[in-house]
């Protein structure tokens, strides 16, 4: 619409007749006809010998040393590493795993390189089950991130403010 308004000169009423007629042609597929697609196998990377320099990137980027150790010890976040068979490079990065907790196998690794900005998911990732980080007790509270980095962020933000990030059910924001 913006373009036909701002770039074609159309006036509001003219842009939505041209889409309309523009949405004649378009031939309309019913989903349900396609196949669901198979769900694949998570491709776990290879995990290096030591977590030492996730856990010094991890740092770096302001997350609690405890609650980086705290999520080693849980399987939920360790150092991969990647040797690139055609220039022989060594690629590390920090891996966040996301569990299907109904059985309790990884479903999701989010991959953050260490060194580099590659950003990615493990080949056969399901975002459904993605990096969280769980409450010990029930709780009707869901805190959302962009990304698996974001999640440390905010726990290492509440134990800031002396907030346990596995028993709280809100936190308080203040407004101006």
């Amino acid at each position: 619409m913006d373009f036909l308004i701002k770039v074609e000169g159309f006036s509001f009423k003219e842009a939505v007749k041209h889409l309309q007629n523009l949405s004649k042609d378009i031939v309309w597929e019913d989903i349900k006809d396609h196949p669901k697609p198979k769900e694949r196998n998570l491709l776990f990377p290879q995990k290096d010998e030591n977590d030492f320099e996730a856990v010094v990137y991890l740092k770096r980027r302001g997350i609690d040393e405890e609650l980086i150790q705290n999520c080693i010890q849980k399987d939920l976040i360790f150092q991969s590493v990647f040797k690139n068979i055609d220039t022989g490079h060594v690629y590390k990065q920090v891996a966040f795993v996301g569990f299907d907790h109904q059985k309790p196998i990884p479903k999701y690794i989010n991959l953050r390189g260490i060194h580099n900005d590659y950003k990615g998911d493990s080949f056969g990732s399901n975002k459904a089950f993605s990096f969280l980080l769980q409450a010990k007790n029930p709780t009707n509270a869901v805190h959302v991130c962009e990304a698996s980095i974001d999640v440390l962020s905010y726990a290492s933000l509440m134990k800031l403010y002396q907030k346990d990030y596995e028993t709280i059910q809100r936190f308080p924001v203040k407004h101006r």
